[in-house]
């Protein structure tokens, strides 16, 4: 197999895991709270049939919850609470749970059938709303659950995180979960990826002295400026050559693609590169040139070796991201609108980097205008441009989705404007009339932001046919990707732990 290793600060992650091809797996890495340890402990769960981790971890125990209503929570824990990450004893009380109820009903041949095919009779079986092709690490799978209000709504909750900590003890477990480990690889402790490839940020030399793979790796980044004057023997570069040498020894890595644009023209890498391909015998590969889409003026060669990576890790749905491997400069990781009704304002701002802005509007008195002026008003030295804009609305919304709500349900952002139809709306309001306003504003914020998409965190959203219908009609009036995300981790890169 080939592993891509993703920064998680990197543009439209959802893209690129949804591009790879049968033979590439993912691990969204987490740039500052990742250790050596961490990133090599996730990479252990990958195989065919654990395909993509994503950045979905708590890095220290969460600050317990102050919940007074949980009616609405579908994980409890033995005190009664809310549950904030799944634990090793969870995933222990699964596999039980499997081993009784399920297993036992399998008869042979269908064991042996299913133990090739997709989807898997485990406690983890895949749902409706995530793709067979690229599957999620088992503990990361999404769980139908009942709704315990209606008792016949079935619900899609975001799955809980997990401990870093506790990663290599559920690896233990994990090793002896049917169906999960890889029938293929069972006289190998881990997966071999033959080939490893690297996307990130730090990559890029324009004005930096230094390169920092992980910001926990090491207190001292590797040298970069005069590399082979200040540091021929790449003595900085030890905590990084530490990662390469490990995949070399666990996994049988014999490429790295270093995936960048023009990283070999400069002199400064060129050496780095060249000082590593003789201390570690890797094949590694990299770019002269513009690297990404072919529509910002990109291509997917690397240059050193003449390959095209869209043939070693993408299937040609890789052409819909549009973007290059260039550090964010100028530009914002996302925007995030938040609706100040919303609970644990705290602790979602805690979550935001540094390379996201955000602002709370308030929906009973501000006006478009307003919020329009507050966003002008986040950056006055210099424009700033947008990758994403997010939507967090308050957790009212529930009413908007329609399976819940009545004949005469709307949405409005603000009290200020119209209310924009919901229910029925391919029949009532089949041009999105009533939704004027709304769009009006995503075009002014495209006008001077140039975000590529929009997107509102709601979980459900998406399997609801009305906002379906709303969402891909305001994609075709706006020319960005409209989307709704279901939990935190859908967006990788604008939040720091979740």
């Amino acid at each position: 197999m080939n592993l891509l290793l993703i920064d998680s600060r990197i543009k439209d992650i959802e893209l690129i895991i949804s591009s790879v091809n049968e033979s590439t797996a993912c691990v969204v890495f987490n740039y500052y709270h990742d250790t050596k340890e961490t990133l090599l402990s996730k990479i252990k769960f990958i195989n065919r049939r654990n395909r993509v981790i994503r950045d979905f971890f708590f890095y220290e125990e969460p600050p317990a919850l102050s919940v007074t209503d949980i009616s609405s929570c579908h994980t409890i824990d033995a005190s009664g609470n809310p549950k904030q990450y799944m634990s090793l004893s969870d995933i222990a009380l699964q596999v039980e749970e499997y081993n009784v109820h399920i297993k036992p009903a399998l008869t042979g041949s269908e064991a042996d059938s299913m133990s090739s095919s997709m989807p898997l009779p485990t406690p983890w079986m895949l749902s409706s709303v995530e793709s067979a092709r690229v599957i999620p690490v088992f503990f990361q799978r999404i769980r139908p659950v009942m709704d315990p209000v209606s008792g016949t709504t079935v619900l899609y909750p975001r799955p809980l995180p997990i401990l870093v900590s506790q990663l290599d003890e559920i690896y233990e477990t994990f090793k002896t979960i049917p169906y999960e480990c890889d029938p293929d690889n069972t006289a190998q402790a881990y997966c071999t990826f033959s080939t490893v490839g690297i996307i990130q940020h730090s990559y890029i030399t324009n004005g930096i002295e230094t390169y920092t793979f992980l910001k926990m790796l090491d207190s001292n980044p590797a040298l970069l400026k005069n590399v082979q004057l200040h540091d021929p023997t790449l003595k900085t570069w030890e905590p990084f050559i530490m990662i390469i040498n490990e995949l070399i020894t666990r996994h049988q890595t014999q490429t790295l693609d270093l995936m960048a644009c023009a990283l070999y023209s400069n002199p400064d890498w060129k050496y780095v590169i060249d000082e590593l391909r003789s201390r570690t015998s890797l094949n590694i590969r990299a770019s002269l040139d513009d690297t990404g889409s072919s529509l910002t003026g990109g291509n997917w060669i690397l240059e050193t070796h003449d390959i095209n990576l869209k043939e070693v890790y993408f299937t040609e749905a890789i052409d819909d991201w549009m973007h290059q491997l260039l550090d964010p400069g100028y530009s914002k990781c996302a925007l995030l609108l938040i609706d100040n009704r919303v609970t644990d304002k705290n602790i979602l701002v805690s979550l935001i980097p540094n390379n996201c802005c955000y602002l709370f509007f308030d929906y009973y008195t501000d006006t478009l205008e307003t919020v329009l002026r507050k966003i002008s008003n986040l950056n006055q030295d210099e424009i700033v441009y947008f990758n994403s804009i997010i939507l967090i609305p308050d957790n009212s919304m529930a009413q908007y989705i329609t399976p819940i709500c009545s004949s005469s349900s709307s949405y409005k952002f603000l009290e200020s404007i119209a209310p924009s139809a919901v229910y029925n709306v391919e029949v009532d309001d089949p041009n999105l009339e009533t939704w004027e306003d709304f769009i009006n504003m995503l075009l002014q914020l495209k006008t001077v932001y140039h975000p590529i998409s929009f997107e509102i965190l709601y979980p459900n959203l998406n399997f609801d046919v009305n906002w379906n219908y709303i969402l891909k009609n305001i994609k075709c009036k706006t020319q960005m990707q409209i989307r709704a995300v279901e939990w935190l981790d859908s967006v990788p890169g604008y939040f720091k732990q979740v």
